[in-house]
């Protein structure tokens, strides 16, 4: 295999051992032997775990850097706001271990949790960006500006990162159905600014 596939196998099978077992329970070892290559091997592309959390907690960003940018050629319609609710409930649960972990890990991992600080910052701006967009096109009613707009961006982010918890907290199933029932709290937020029924 390449180093890029490697690396790449190295990080599928950390991540389903992540969600499966949690980041404490697992260790470089148990990755090296679901990926089917030896502790050397590991090492050689990734020194240690936390390497392999940072590497995957970019895989997640990156996922969120595509789902959110602006169709080219045209305004934003409505279904572009909802398709991108249910993609970001679709990459949370594809990396729901950070969802349970976060916390725990940007304690453990300072570096970590500097790069999730400037993350919040600049999708939130990109997210102002998006919904002004749906403002400008009469998608979204123009009242949503401001103090609004900060605390309902707010409500939406904390739930999108923080259902999962929610879930086990309460002991509901942690399923992908049950899971997937964020995105109906999101657009509850938001139906209220919908410019149309």
């Amino acid at each position: 295999m390449s180093t890029f596939t490697t690396r790449k196998h190295i990080l599928d099978m950390a991540l389903c051992l992540f969600n499966e077992s949690g980041t404490a329970a697992i260790s470089t070892n148990h990755i090296a032997a679901e990926a089917g290559i030896s502790p050397g091997n590991l090492y050689y592309h990734y020194r240690n775990k936390e390497e392999i959390i940072r590497a995957l907690v970019e895989g997640t960003l990156a996922e969120y850097e595509a789902a959110w940018q602006l169709p080219q050629g045209r305004l934003l319609r409505l279904e572009d706001l909802l398709t991108l609710v249910r993609a970001s409930f679709e990459i949370q649960w594809r990396y729901r271990f950070l969802g349970r972990e976060l916390v725990a890990l940007i304690r453990h991992d300072p570096v970590l949790g500097q790069r999730y600080q400037r993350n919040y910052q600049q999708r939130i701006q990109q997210q102002k960006i998006f919904i002004q967009h749906l403002v400008d096109t009469d998608v979204l009613l123009p009242t949503l500006i401001g103090t609004e707009l900060d605390e309902m961006l707010t409500a939406c982010w904390v739930i999108t990162d923080h259902w999962l918890p929610f879930l086990e907290a309460t002991g509901q199933p942690v399923t992908y159905e049950q899971f997937q029932l964020g995105d109906q709290l999101i657009l509850r937020i938001i139906r209220p600014y919908f410019a149309e029924p």
